[in-house]
């Protein structure tokens, strides 16, 4: 039962700032890990028979500079979408730096 509810209460999000993994079942264990856009190398997903078959994937969205940031997730539900929104946000971010650096 204590896995059912962890799983359900995984959240992988992006915003502004960077991409994120929000977990908690209890109140006491609440917790938010991730990483800030300028750190990111990049995200990548692994495929195989089963996870085409059920379209869960396992991610990896690595830290430029350590793999102690990085976050890593097994299964996750249509993975290979939020894979490939991440990496074509990331070079979003990466184009508006450099065309506000040529504006310097």
């Amino acid at each position: 039962m204590y896995k059912s509810l962890f799983l359900r209460s995984v959240r992988l999000y992006a915003d502004d700032d960077g991409v994120w993994l929000y977990m908690s079942v209890f109140p006491w264990q609440k917790g938010v890990c991730g990483v800030k856009w300028r750190d990111l190398d990049c995200a990548v997903y692994f495929t195989g028979l089963i996870s085409w078959a059920f379209k869960t994937y396992n991610i990896r969205i690595n830290h430029r500079f350590t793999k102690d940031n990085e976050i890593a997730l097994s299964s996750v539900f249509n993975g290979h979408r939020a894979v490939e929104h991440i990496n074509e946000t990331h070079r979003m971010f990466i184009d508006l730096r450099r065309e506000e650096s040529k504006d310097d």
